[in-house]
């Protein structure tokens, strides 16, 4: 009578146990799907980033690719350069002529943001004030000889460098003078 007791025990438990062990296997099957989705998820994010703020760069810069227009500098630059030799720094000017007044427009980033500041000359503004663009930790310019060069630090630490040839350079006009 024992043996038929234990016997009756055993075989009610084998399937709950084969239920258990499939739901296991079923369970870490999802959970590896989960943690591959966020890291592609995650890789799109980064690539859809890059490619928006290059795409705005380039937007930007070729509505003002003129002879003296595009220079970089700090966010309070009060002079501009005077002549080609390399200009760095954290924020990229693009002046334009609107009813005979300059305006400049600052590319720069402040308080973790991708910020773009509209205003006519001589007005000063706290960096806060442009409007927040793209999430983005850092940004450098390096202008020289007609190459702008932006090197980009994303949120989480990648950094990327962008290389844009100017095509109003006045150094590359003195070079194909005769």
């Amino acid at each position: 009578m024992k043996d038929s007791l234990t016997h009756k025990s055993l075989s009610s438990i084998a399937p709950l146990l084969l239920f258990a062990v499939f739901s296991a296997c079923i369970l870490m099957v999802l959970l590896s799907g989960a943690q591959i989705y966020r890291k592609i998820a995650k890789r799109d994010q980064n690539s859809i980033q890059c490619q928006t703020i290059s795409r705005y760069l380039t937007t930007r810069l070729r509505q003002s690719d003129a002879e003296g227009m595009i220079f970089v500098g700090s966010f309070d630059e009060t002079m501009l350069p005077t002549d080609d030799t390399k200009q760095s720094g954290d924020t990229l000017y693009l002046r334009e002529q609107l009813n005979s007044r300059t305006y400049y427009t600052r590319i720069y980033v402040h308080e973790g943001m991708l910020r773009e500041l509209f205003a006519a000359d001589g007005l000063t503004f706290e960096p806060s004030g442009g409007t927040a663009l793209l999430p983005l930790k850092d940004l450098h310019f390096t202008l020289q000889d007609g190459l702008l060069t932006v090197e980009i630090t994303y949120e989480d630490g990648t950094a990327e460098i962008l290389r844009f040839a100017l095509r109003s350079s006045s150094s590359r006009e003195k070079e194909e003078k005769p």
